[in-house]
This record gives structure tokens, C-alpha cells and sequence, in this order.
């Protein structure tokens, strides 16, 4: 049964009628009655075929509107992720994985830009999220037991110089590079390392020694200790 209550147009590209209403129409503000002369399903063919042969001028177009909107571009983009937010969220997971150079770059640059404001925020967050904040180191070291053993390393490393007020500093970066340049080998005997090892100072920071990378080497726990606070020249090992 025809409804009459509700007004028709006719498209003027296929020359059917249909009821006055956004679910047929495209809005068109200059027009009598606000609506398109086309219906959608022309309008959205014809969008289809203008494209593929003017994508320059139609991206062109769409990002001056965008810049002269701000504020609406904004507001549509909240709503359609509250609208979509499933959606949204798959996207961003493949797009974050896809692109991690990029995410990575763009997260250094920020941090180094507001240090900070960034180190201020993690406090806050692990101040608020203790247990949770504990769980993640959990996981964090069983997955990087390497890692977790040379941060620790650094850790006491840097406790020691403070205790002896050398200068420099290291991280736990700077410890994987001398593993892989020494090859996994003990710095004095050459003895594989590779199940454990420890941080020498080669000029001991009690004898005046720095904690810069400079001064370091991977030796073997019988070596680091036989050497003890002695410099190369006085002990018997390798006089590097």
C-alpha cells in the first residue's frame, strides 16, 4: 500500500520516484527541498566510475575541506568510532603491527621531545597500577631472561659508580653490543659466555676508572674476580 503523507521526487538520471527521505536522497543544501536531484544508488554509481580517473583531484578536494573544518572532521571521526568501535580497534591492531618502524620512530621522538612529562605520566600510572605494573614486569623478564640479567648488571653497575662518584653511564643496549663483539667470548681468556657472565671495569672504579662503555669489557666470573680492583698492566691476564 502506497503511503501518499510522505512526498516523492524523481531522479533525474534513472527516472524513478522515491519518497522524499535520507535513505534515498543525498542532502543538497542549495536546493528547493534539500536533497540531490539523483538518487543515491546513481549518485554512488556515478562516484564509483568519476574516480578512478580523477583520485588526485578528488583527495585534493577532500583534504581542503578538511583543513577549512577541523573542528567537524574531529567530531565525525569520534562518532564513528564510538559507532564502529570494534571495528576501530581491529584496525588500529593491524595497522600498529604492520607499521611498528614507524610507531617506534614517532614514540622516541616524542619522548625525546617531552621527557619529562613522559617520565612524570609513568610514574603516576605505576603509582596507580602497582599490582598490574608488577605482572607485566613478570612477563616482561621470563620471555627476556638475557635482558633481564644485563639490566640487573647495569643496575648494580651504576650503584657502584654513584658509591665511587665515577662518571658515565651505560645501558643494557650497550651491554648486548659488547656480547655480540666479543662473540660471546670471556674478554681476557676467550671462554664461552654465553650462559653467564659479568661487567669489568678494565681501570677499577676505585682506582679512578669511569663507568662509560669505554671502560667495560665481558669477562668470566673466575677471571672478574681473579682480576678483582687491579688494572690489566697488573694483573696476569690479558693485557688489553
Amino acid at each position: 500500500m502506497t503511503d501518499h503523507t510522505t512526498p516523492t521526487k524523481t531522479c533525474t538520471k534513472c527516472g524513478k520516484r522515491y519518497p522524499e527521505a535520507a535513505e534515498f536522497w543525498h542532502a543538497h543544501p542549495k536546493s528547493k527541498n534539500g536533497l540531490n536531484a539523483q538518487c543515491k544508488v546513481c549518485k554512488c554509481a556515478y562516484a564509483r566510475s568519476y574516480y578512478p580517473g580523477h583520485a588526485d583531484q578528488v583527495k585534493r578536494r577532500a583534504r581542503a575541506w578538511d583543513l577549512a573544518h577541523p573542528e567537524l572532521v574531529r567530531q565525525r571521526k569520534r562518532d564513528w568510532r564510538n559507532d564502529n568501535a570494534e571495528w576501530a580497534r581491529e584496525y588500529q591492531r593491524h595497522w600498529y603491527h604492520a607499521n611498528l618502524d614507524k610507531v617506534r620512530g614517532y614514540s622516541w621522538r616524542y619522548r625525546q621531545a617531552n621527557r619529562d612529562a613522559c617520565l612524570a605520566r609513568g610514574r603516576r600510572w605505576r603509582d596507580n597500577n602497582r599490582e598490574r605494573f608488577r605482572a607485566m614486569q613478570r612477563r616482561w623478564d621470563s620471555k627476556h631472561p638475557d635482558r633481564r640479567r644485563a639490566n640487573k648488571r647495569a643496575s648494580e653497575a651504576r650503584r657502584r659508580a654513584r658509591k665511587h662518584e665515577a662518571g658515565g653511564t651505560y645501558t643494557a643496549k650497550d651491554i648486548a653490543l659488547m656480547l655480540r663483539t666479543q662473540k660471546r667470548r670471556c674478554w681476557y681468556c676467550q671462554c664461552d659466555i654465553s650462559d653467564g657472565y659479568e661487567i669489568d671495569h678494565r681501570i677499577p672504579l676505585s682506582r679512578g676508572g669511569t663507568n662509560a662503555p669505554s671502560n667495560l669489557v665481558l669477562a668470566c666470573a673466575p677471571c672478574n674476580h681473579s682480576k678483582y680492583d687491579k688494572t690489566p698492566d697488573e694483573w696476569n691476564g690479558r693485557l688489553l
